[in-house]
């Protein structure tokens, strides 16, 4: 029996997303590898809402970096999607004078009125002088 390169790959492709998906199901950690259910355990974001973020749009968050400097950002914008009603989607979009761009990552955020938070942060373009960074969020509210 020949097989194709193609067709070893999908076969291999689908194999290894069929042993995702059930490792997902069953929320266990095997072989090291962390699964989505578990990492949720230790990082929770559920608790962050686009109705926390919105009365202080326009206020400065504190990012630190993994080298540990601090930047000063800006939450200019709150942007909430309404793609289903099971599911709270917005984009939180934080703006740095910095002229470094950081990489895409998870930093710890901090806001006197919030507390500190780890988030996932995207650099996109900027309108304006500097940086825009920004945050994506999907929760599933059932």
């Amino acid at each position: 029996m020949q097989i194709s390169r193609r067709q070893l790959l999908h076969f291999s492709g689908l194999t290894m997303g069929s042993f995702a998906v059930s490792l997902f199901a069953q929320g266990y950690r095997a072989s090291g590898v962390a699964t989505a259910r578990s990492l949720i355990r230790k990082s929770d974001s559920s608790h962050i809402k686009a109705k926390m973020f919105q009365p202080l749009t326009g206020e400065g968050f504190k990012l630190q970096t993994s080298d540990g400097q601090a930047i000063s950002v800006t939450l200019i914008e709150v942007e909430e999607y309404d793609y289903s009603p099971k599911m709270e989607t917005f984009n939180l979009v934080f703006h740095s004078q910095e002229r470094e761009t950081l990489e895409q990552g998870t930093y710890r955020v901090s806001h006197s009125k919030l507390g500190e938070m780890n988030l996932f942060m995207v650099p996109s373009p900027s309108k304006r002088s500097g940086q825009d960074y920004v945050v994506t969020t999907n929760h599933y509210i059932g």
